[in-house]
């Protein structure tokens, strides 16, 4: 069984390196691009689609254990998460690739270890991670994207994680801007 960690720091360095044979670890993959410069760019959107079809199946997964606005907020999260993996893809499919197929929400949630929360504030403090790992490999990735399009989409959804992340650390009664430059930490 995987932790959280392991997850995150896989799909992020799939994300980070474009690599195949990671890509393909993490169940991914992609085909040939039309054009040899959107080879690179298939291959790190398609690690940010893993690591956002994550996040969907994890905060569906965290949802029972919330209440209220914290169970709002998840749901509303879930959500966007959901629209970053269809943009991902639909960027995908522009560039020539195919989008790396989904996995089954169970499979994520077991690879990211949500059956081991066991409280409100464990599946908060398991987003917060989440999203502290998802900024940092949308941060990694802005370099490594040709196109200019895609950095300026990569980084709009980089924003998003981040506004996700100060939410959950206001929710856990913490400061929600701890820092002044939100960078993620690597899990």
């Amino acid at each position: 069984m995987h932790s959280r960690q392991q997850f995150l720091r896989g799909a992020g360095l799939a994300a980070a390196g474009g690599s195949a044979a990671l890509l393909a670890a993490c169940g991914g993959g992609a085909t040939t691009p039309a054009s040899p410069g959107a080879d690179g760019d298939v291959a790190v959107l398609n690690g940010l689609l893993d690591i956002e079809n994550g996040a969907v199946a994890a905060y569906q997964g965290i949802a029972p254990l919330l209440r209220g606005p914290a169970l709002a907020a998840a749901n509303l999260f879930g959500d966007q998460e959901q629209e970053h993996a269809d943009g991902l893809a639909q960027a995908i499919r522009d560039l020539g690739g195919t989008p790396a197929k989904t996995k089954a929400a169970a499979d994520y949630e077991r690879a990211l270890g949500i059956d081991r929360l066991g409280s409100r504030r464990e599946a908060l403090e398991f987003a917060v991670e989440l999203e502290n790992g998802t900024v940092a490999a949308y941060i990694a990735t802005l370099p490594k994207l040709q196109s200019g399009e895609l950095r300026g989409t990569a980084a709009a959804i980089l924003t998003t994680e981040a506004e996700q992340m100060s939410v959950l650390l206001e929710t856990l009664g913490e400061p929600p801007v701890p820092e002044a430059f939100v960078t993620g930490r690597e899990a």
